[in-house]
């Protein structure tokens, strides 16, 4: 199957990949199916290049951990970083409660859950 650039060759033996870049054009291609975080999915789904198979089901979510040197000040972009995941995740965590699906810009990941304040660890 070829587009503007790019060509997807159909693979022989099972294929397997822990890179959702990686994968979206194997499951566009139609080599088979894969698990993959609702922000890597929208747009496929919503311009009908995907197909969601079990709509009522769901892998369980994770929880996101922020680890830090224990001792000393942290760079102020590391800082920045934690105070933009802290906020961003957990409106997100309060979003999902709630039922509201945000675009992939408003949560890195998608969809998070709430877990430990890495702040009150410092």
């Amino acid at each position: 199957m070829a587009s503007a650039n790019l060509w997807v060759r159909m693979p022989r033996y099972p294929l397997r990949v822990n890179n959702g870049d990686a994968m979206m054009p194997a499951l566009i291609a139609g080599t088979g199916l894969g698990i993959l975080p609702e922000f890597f999915l929208r747009e496929a789904l919503e311009s009908k290049q995907l197909e969601r198979l079990l709509p009522d089901w769901s892998i369980p979510l994770g929880a996101v951990y922020w680890v830090t040197p224990p001792e000393g000040q942290l760079p102020k972009r590391v800082e920045v970083l934690r105070d933009y995941l802290i906020e961003t995740l957990a409106r997100a965590a309060v979003a999902e409660d709630h039922g509201v699906h945000h675009s992939s810009r408003d949560a890195p990941g998608g969809s998070s859950r709430r877990g430990p304040d890495p702040s009150s660890e410092r």
